[in-house]
Parts: C-alpha cells; sequence; structure tokens
C-alpha cells in the first residue's frame, strides 16, 4: 500500500511541489538579489514611490480576482478529466474574471485621475499589472496540475527580469519609469507566453450569464477570508507606525520580510496539493484522501521546520551581512517568528488540503476573523510597552488562534497521530541541526563565509539526519520513494 501511493499520488504531485517550490524560491530571492543594485540607482525617494503604487495596484488587483485562484484550482481539480466539464466551467469562471477586472481596470483609470503628477506617470505604467489580471490563468494551470509549465515560465521571466534591471536601469536613464516597466511587464509576459498551452486542454463552450453568475457567490466566500488576512497582516505595521518609533517599524519589517521567504513556499505547497485533495474527495476515494494528507502534512512538516530552523540558525550572523549595522534587534525578532513560521504551516496545510477541498470555508473564514481579533488585542497591550517583539508576539498569539479555531473541524478523516508524530521527529531534527549551526558559528570565518558555511553545513546535516531517520525509524514514510521517483523524473 506504502509504495503504491508513492507511486499513485507521491510522484506526479510531489515533482509539481518541487517545482513550485523552486519557483517560488526563485520569485522570493529575486528582489533580494536586485535590491543594493536598485537601491542604489533609485534612492529612497523613488523607491517610496514605487512601492506607494505598487501597493496601490495590487489592492485594485485583490479585488479584481476575488477568490479565483483558490475556488478556481479546486473547481477544475474536481472535474477530473471530463473535458466538456473543465472547458464549461473554465469559460464561466474565465468570462467572470474578465468582467470584475474590467470593472476594477475602470476604477483603477479613475483613480489616476485624482493622483498627484508626481506619481501618476509611474501609477499610469504599473496599470500593466491590471493588464495581467485580465489573462491571469494560474489557477487553471494548477488545477489541472500543469505545474511545471508555470515554473519553467517563471524561471525565463525572472531571468530575463533580473538581466534587465541590471542593464536598463541607470541613473542618468529615468531609472524609476524604467524599473517599473521591467517589473510590471515581465509579470504580464509571463501570463501571456502560457496562454497558448490552453489549446491542449479545454474546447470552445460558449459561456452564459447566468454560469458565469454562479461562480460569483462561492468566489466572495474565498475572497471575504483574504481581504481579512491581508488587513491581518497590515495590522502590526500599521499600529507599530503609530503607537511606536519608525526603527521599531523598520526592524519589523526587514524580519517579516526574511521570514516571508518560507511562508511563501509553504503556502505554494497547500496551492500544489489542493487539487489533488479536491480530486481524490470528488472522486469519494477517502481512504486515498487520507494517506494522501497524511503524505502531504509530512512534507509540509519536513521543509518547514528545516527553513524555520534554517533561518533561526544563521539569524545572528546573516542580519549584520545583509542588513547593516543597527539592526541587530531582527535578529530576536526572527527568532520570535520561527514559531510562527511553523504553526502557520500547519495552518495553512489544513485549510488548503481540508477545508477547501470539503467545502468548509465558513471555519476558515471564522479562523481568519478570530486571528485578526487576537492580533488587535495583543497588539494593544504589547506594543506600546515591547514595540516589534510584543507586534511578533501578538502574531504568534493570532496565528495560534487560526490554526486552533479551524482545528474544530478535525474529524477522522484526519490521520491526526501519523501526524502529530511527523511533526514532533521533524521537531526534533530541526532542533538538532540549529544546534549544530550555532557550533559552525563558533569557527573563526569573515561574516559573509560564515553565514554559507552555517547555511550548507545545517542543509547537510538536516538532510543527513533525515535519511538515517527514514532508514532506521521511520522506515513507513513514502518521502524516499517520491524523491527517488522525482530523480528518475517518473510521473512529473
Amino acid at each position: 500500500m506504502e509504495k503504491k501511493l508513492a507511486e499513485k499520488s507521491g510522484s506526479r504531485t510531489a515533482g509539481n511541489a518541487v517545482f513550485a517550490v523552486i519557483s517560488q524560491m526563485i520569485i522570493t530571492l529575486t528582489p533580494l538579489i536586485t535590491t543594493p543594485y536598485v537601491n542604489r540607482k533609485l534612492g529612497a525617494a523613488n523607491l517610496g514611490i514605487f512601492v506607494h503604487t505598487l501597493t496601490m495596484v495590487q489592492y485594485f488587483q485583490m479585488f479584481a480576482n476575488l477568490g479565483i485562484v483558490n475556488y478556481g484550482t479546486r473547481t477544475m481539480a474536481e472535474d477530473g478529466d471530463d473535458i466538456m466539464k473543465i472547458s464549461k466551467h473554465f469559460w464561466e469562471i474565465f468570462g467572470m474574471q474578465v468582467i470584475n477586472t474590467s470593472i476594477f481596470f475602470l476604477a483603477y483609470c479613475i483613480y489616476l485621475l485624482i493622483l498627484p503628477a508626481g506619481s501618476r506617470m509611474i501609477a499610469f505604467i504599473q496599470i500593466l499589472w491590471l493588464l495581467g489580471t485580465f489573462v491571469d490563468l494560474n489557477w487553471f494551470f494548477y488545477g489541472i496540475e500543469e505545474v511545471k509549465l508555470c515554473a519553467v515560465r517563471d524561471l525565463f521571466v525572472k531571468i530575463l527580469t533580473i538581466i534587465s534591471i541590471f542593464v536598463f536601469v541607470q541613473s542618468d536613464n529615468h531609472p524609476l519609469a524604467v524599473y517599473t516597466f521591467i517589473m510590471a511587464a515581465g509579470n504580464l509576459i509571463g501570463l501571456i507566453i502560457v496562454l497558448p498551452a490552453l489549446r491542449r486542454h479545454i474546447v470552445w463552450v460558449k459561456p452564459s450569464f447566468r454560469g458565469m453568475l454562479s461562480h460569483l457567490k462561492p468566489n466572495l466566500v474565498f475572497f471575504v477570508p483574504l481581504l481579512a488576512t491581508s488587513v491581518f497582516h497590515s495590522m502590526d505595521k500599521i499600529m507599530l507606525g503609530y503607537m511606536t518609533s519608525y526603527d521599531e517599524l523598520g526592524f519589523y519589517y526587514n524580519a517579516d520580510k526574511i521570514i516571508n521567504v518560507p511562508l511563501s513556499i509553504t503556502n505554494t505547497l497547500g496551492t500544489v496539493f489542493l487539487p489533488k485533495a479536491s480530486y481524490l474527495l470528488a472522486a469519494r476515494d477517502h481512504r486515498g484522501f487520507r494517506d494522501f494528507l497524511r503524505v502531504s502534512f509530512e512534507i509540509t512538516i519536513l521543509l518547514s521546520c528545516a527553513l524555520a530552523f534554517g533561518i533561526g540558525g544563521c539569524a545572528k550572523d546573516f542580519v549584520p551581512v545583509f542588513f547593516g549595522e543597527g539592526f541587530e534587534e531582527c535578529t530576536l525578532l526572527i527568532y520570535l517568528f520561527v514559531p510562527v513560521l511553523i504553526i502557520k504551516s500547519i495552518s495553512t496545510f489544513y485549510r488548503m488540503e481540508y477545508l477547501v477541498p470539503m467545502h468548509r470555508e465558513k471555519l476558515y473564514i471564522t479562523a481568519t476573523f478570530a486571528g485578526a481579533a487576537v492580533n488587535l488585542i495583543f497588539n494593544s497591550l504589547l506594543i506600546p510597552h515591547f514595540g516589534a517583539r510584543g507586534a511578533v508576539i501578538g502574531t504568534l498569539m493570532a496565528e495560534l488562534a487560526v490554526m486552533l479555531v479551524q482545528f474544530k473541524g478535525l474529524d477522522s478523516s484526519i490521520p491526526a497521530r501519523s501526524m502529530a508524530a511527523s511533526l514532533v521527529s521533524y521537531l526534533v531534527i530541526a532542533a538538532m541541526m540549529f544546534g549544530i549551526m550555532k557550533v559552525i558559528a563558533l569557527i573563526p570565518l569573515s561574516a559573509l563565509l560564515k553565514v554559507v558555511a552555517e547555511i550548507g553545513g545545517g542543509a547537510l546535516i538536516y538532510i543527513g539526519i533525515c535519511l538515517l531517520y527514514w532508514k532506521f525509524i521511520s522506515r513507513s514514510s513514502v518521502i524516499p520513494q517520491i524523491l527517488l521517483n522525482i530523480l528518475s523524473r517518473k510521473g512529473i
């Protein structure tokens, strides 16, 4: 049964996860590669204009997309291999997407008219992001498990973007406008170049207005927690800005930026695993669903523990190298963020692979609002006294509340005992890696070489201990078989 599971639900889905994780790492790490160069060429004021205009257009994007990423992915997965059903639902959802995006595209154009002249040109260039929303079909390709296509696309676009930034962004050549165009056009090009692949998977089915309208309500159900989450994640920064100094806000912003690297990866895993979970439930394969939950949870915890403790292990030496002097406070904040990362990974797993496939969005919404309320309470109590540290503790308590509320939906289809065993096992392995990384930190090396040694040594130690764990302790784990299948290119 274990071998069959590894071949049936492991190889292709785990292969998709590998491609998606690599893609997300490229997307997340690209700004870290280009930030020093861009900061020098743009300067603080121009960078502020870029961030402000990008933030505003992303809010219009969020309202244009509604909850289509999760809803569209789930719907395509539930349709299985029925091309007529997939085609019918695709054209209905896509039609709704185009209509809704048109509304917010018009709203953005009106917004441009009221902007100050100083930032209007940059905000106008950012409109390319909204144009991309018209043809953003990632939800379709993820739903039919064509993740490799999206990953290769992302790799190509990011390499092109990085080269373009270093070649064309020059101090004497309107650097802000050029940089803004490169970033926005790169996103649009990436979305367009995969459109020809649609022909392999769908046929034309004329959508009715009633059919398009039928998808609006479930999209709104997904959108409500997304909106609440957006406010939830902005709350810490807003309250820090009002209740403490800008220094504290800067410390929190930088620590949060680092911790978002692994968070984006675990979120991507949830999106990749969602189609398989939805398909198994639609096919009423409850045993397969239970087995898949066990395997996907082990993969999620394997990665989240490694990333959380790995970032924590090198934080003391990484912070001064990356942020420079005066940001030592970020080290302690990153330590405090480590449990947040693991708790949030568990919450994302449970939401994306159980609540969403089971159509239990109401519990997801309740948990999100509960987390926002807890965050507000703890922030109000702790930020005035502890600044950024209080904000991180507030986030920790909020994410814990989200996880506990979501767990109200726990039932017998969840392999709780094996999942708990996986969590404890990888926490112990990650803690061992953390300890060894601290020993490596005692080696007298330059700051940069020490960070490289800690990261490289930590990764090797974690992998080595995992191999021993799989061979001598957890022989029932299917991860080794999945890895072998991926390396031999089976099922990808």
